[in-house]
């Protein structure tokens, strides 16, 4: 008679420790999804607060290098024979004035210059050189010789946002953004010049430094698959990344560097 019972109280003890373990797993589960649930939600709102940001910055670089593409002064500048005249020497100073102006009011940019390969010009903020002269700045500024500039600016660039050492293939100390458009703008024109625009990275933020974000990795990349922005500078090498579908505003998870789940958006 004893053993019977002994079964029947041993069956029921399994039995309640088997549906409290149920229990147990279930609410965990439940816990688990709503967690992650929040965490995709504020990785999304966290995510297209830097999307917006990148796309204010890179659309305002766009306007501003639009308009001063079609601006008559700087046109005709790019076509200005070795013969300079006292006109044209005023021009030029009018627009290294107005270049310097831009620089100091535009908070999206460091600086702007502006090249002309016919008179073989560069105009910067700061004044205007001309000949082997241009080596000045393009050492200062690219870590380019003036031959190594001119031969970068005889190749047509359209709204181009690069890092320099994937412009000019090779590292050097710094390695700033670049934004960089042919002129005239026209593209089945022949590039006589271009305007070359150092982008202020400050304007950006501390994307991925965020308090509740501190293990968070942010990386854009241009249309050419190059990286122009991370927040952890080991990043910046591309082979390292997934490959992101061409996609405009898409969402994936990919699994990067060892951790399971990375959520990106990719824009124009």
């Amino acid at each position: 008679m004893k053993k019977p019972l002994l079964v029947k109280w041993l069956l029921t003890y399994l039995t309640f420790i088997f549906v409290s373990v149920l229990f147990i797993v279930g609410t965990y589960r439940i816990y688990l999804i709503s967690i992650t649930e929040d965490l995709r939600r504020t990785n999304q709102v966290y995510l297209e607060q830097i999307v917006n940001q990148f796309n204010y910055t890179i659309q305002s670089l766009n306007q501003l290098v639009y308009s001063l593409s079609w601006e008559s002064r700087l046109l005709r500048l790019t076509n200005l024979d070795q013969d300079i005249s006292s006109f044209d020497r005023y021009e030029i100073y009018n627009v290294q004035n107005n270049l310097a102006l831009i620089s100091v009011s535009n908070s999206s940019l460091v600086s702007i210059a502006l090249y002309g390969s016919k008179p073989d010009l560069l105009i910067t903020g700061g004044s205007a050189y001309f000949g082997n002269l241009i080596e000045l700045p393009t050492l200062s500024a690219y870590h380019l010789t003036a031959e190594e500039f001119r031969a970068l600016m005889d190749v047509r660039h359209d709204q181009v946002v690069i890092r320099l050492s994937d412009w000019k293939k090779v590292t050097s100390s710094t390695n700033p953004l670049l934004y960089i458009q042919s002129i005239p703008f026209g593209l089945g024109e022949s590039p006589r010049g271009a305007l070359l625009v150092t982008v202020n990275e400050g304007v950006f933020g501390s994307f991925g430094r965020n308090v509740w974000f501190p293990d968070s990795i942010v990386v854009v990349r241009n249309n050419l698959g190059q990286v122009v922005y991370a927040n952890r500078d080991q990043y910046y090498n591309v082979q390292i990344l997934p490959e992101i579908p061409k996609a405009n505003h898409s969402q994936k998870e990919v699994s990067l560097d060892g951790r399971d789940y990375i959520l990106f958006q990719e824009i124009d």
